[in-house]
């Protein structure tokens, strides 16, 4: 079964090259088959063909680089993809993330805060920015970003919010 999945992920590549769902496919069946290059060279091709993938394929890239013993070269191939796209939230998250593992808390949070100067709404790296600091022990950071945090909570209130048609007086003696 595998393999046919295989051949056919490959002839759907040869009728479209730029096909993102064959390519996550493709790189899917290489790693069952322990080809993680294959896989990997697969799965970076993905992220420029298809941004709604990208999120999603960017975990796999990583876990392909670490099969294959080159997990640095990770942030290259995540730095490079946001060069190409600057707007590019999930490249700027997983790179957000690899650093902190890493260690590099401080390169973590510049990049976070980047996103955010960019797209202030972005709850999922507020989250991210937060568990960091929480981790770090930055108190007052802790408290800004939570202040920021409960701005963007109270805007997003006000906007969803619909005024409601007055049903009548609350009080009959207010209109006596």
């Amino acid at each position: 079964r595998a393999s046919a999945a295989r051949k056919a992920a490959k002839k759907a590549l040869r009728r479209d090259k730029l096909c993102a769902c064959a390519l996550v496919l493709l790189g899917e069946l290489e790693v069952d088959r322990g080809k993680n290059k294959a896989a990997l060279a697969a799965w970076a091709k993905v992220p420029a063909l298809d941004a709604s993938l990208a999120s999603e394929v960017y975990l796999k890239v990583e876990a392909a680089y670490a099969a294959i013993d080159r997990a640095r070269d990770f942030e290259g191939f995540l730095r490079a993809r946001i060069e190409k796209r600057p707007s590019d939230q999930g490249g700027i998250l997983a790179l957000a993330g690899d650093l902190g593992s890493r260690g590099d808390a401080d390169l973590a949070r510049m990049e976070l805060k980047r996103l955010l100067d960019r797209s202030p709404a972005n709850l999922e790296a507020r989250l991210v920015l937060g568990r960091g600091l929480l981790a770090a022990g930055r108190e007052e950071d802790i408290v800004s970003e939570y202040a920021t945090l409960l701005d963007l909570l109270e805007a997003s209130i006000l906007a969803t919010a619909q005024p409601s048609a007055p049903e009548g007086p609350a009080n009959a003696e207010e209109f006596e």
